[in-house]
């Protein structure tokens, strides 16, 4: 398995902080929305993007919602503003830096596990 130096973080991460559920890259712990479609929800959750210890980024930083053909998934730096990508300005480093997600459901789609969506995280990274 591959290690990564930079990760996303679920379960209520706190900016500036190190808690959070680290975000799986193989399924087992990944990020779910639960939507019931024939009302046409969405959901917003927050999550968190970190370095590992001894790790920071180079700014600029930017992630992206890769592969959602579908474009039911999108990402907010303040949970007003809605893209398919955002971009950190500043450095992140080994604590907390909070960004959101957000998931919708159509009165068309059927009860199914999706697991097309991915991150895509565009960076460069420097040793501390």
């Amino acid at each position: 398995m591959a290690t990564y130096l930079i990760n996303v973080y679920k379960d209520n991460p706190t900016a500036g902080a190190k808690d959070g559920t680290k975000v799986s890259n193989d399924y087992t712990n990944p990020i779910h929305f639960d939507l019931n479609a024939a009302e046409n929800e969405s959901q917003i959750i927050p999550l968190a993007v970190r370095c590992d210890d001894g790790y920071h980024t180079v700014p600029p930083t930017t992630l992206t919602d890769y592969n959602d053909t579908k474009d039911r998934y999108q990402l907010s730096l303040d949970g007003v503003t809605w893209s398919d990508s955002i971009t950190f300005a500043s450095g992140i480093g080994s604590t907390n830096v909070l960004f959101y997600a957000k998931a919708r459901s159509t009165s068309t789609d059927h009860g199914q596990l999706d697991r097309s969506a991915k991150f895509l995280i565009d960076c460069e990274l420097e040793r501390d």
